[in-house]
């Protein structure tokens, strides 16, 4: 009889020990799966941002998505990609590299987004400091007109 006890004990501790490896086991699964879903969830929501932008920025613009996303060097195209990029990275933490992958089909590099984004911000401080209106100051203000009436 004690040595059933003894042996009961001994499965007892041994069940226990599989229990907290299965709990050690279940936590970081759990951990894994709130980090892929975190993952997912934010880059649905960055797909979203950036939909909502190019809808403003065709509205604004009238060109067509396909147009802007050319790789072409026209003034208003140009301009365009330049808007795309400021307000893609004003509203999202998409790093300069996936921005310029999501503005033109041949992607721009970094170094080309941030060109990009800064013209956009000194056309910016031009307007605010010396009244003067670009015409990349003009799309910027009217795409935020535009996502700001669509609560963006």
């Amino acid at each position: 009889m004690k040595e059933e006890i003894e042996a009961l004990q001994v499965e007892i501790k041994s069940l226990s020990g599989e229990q907290n490896v299965l709990k050690t086991k279940l936590t970081l699964l759990d951990k894994r799966l709130t980090k892929l879903s975190s993952v997912i969830l934010a880059d649905t929501t960055h797909k979203n941002n950036v939909d909502q932008i190019w809808a403003a920025l065709v509205l604004v613009t009238g060109l067509s998505e396909k147009k802007i996303k050319e790789s072409s060097r026209e003034r208003n195209v140009v301009e365009a990609r330049q808007v795309a990029s400021a307000i893609i990275r004003h509203n999202t933490d998409l790093s300069l590299e996936q921005i310029g992958k999501l503005i033109c089909r041949k992607p721009m590099n970094h170094a080309t987004v941030l060109h990009g984004v800064k013209q956009v911000e000194n056309a910016l401080d031009l307007h605010i400091k010396n009244g003067v209106v670009t015409p990349i100051a003009k799309i910027y203000n009217k795409c935020r007109q535009v996502l700001d009436a669509r609560n963006f």
